[in-house]
């Protein structure tokens, strides 16, 4: 049964974190990004993640990893 999902690139970013409305608030976010975080670790890599300034949940799960707040702002550009 597929409840989420989540994505990494091999330069340590995490993202496209989604958990499907009926499974939401349950913790299965924390465990994904989580699991993905360890991972990124064990892989040698420092893990980060881009998130909109106004996602304020995404922003309250990136703070209770242990992910802190870049004074720097990061663009990608096509």
């Amino acid at each position: 049964m597929l409840i989420g999902f989540i994505g990494n690139h091999l330069e340590g970013s995490i993202g496209l974190l989604e958990i499907f409305p009926e499974y939401r608030r349950l913790g299965y976010g924390t465990i994904l990004e989580s699991h993905m975080v360890n991972k990124t670790l064990e892989n040698g890599l420092v893990p980060f993640s881009q998130v909109e300034v106004e996602n304020k949940k995404s922003i309250a799960l990136q703070k209770k990893l242990g992910f802190k707040i870049s004074k720097d702002k990061l663009y990608w550009l096509f």
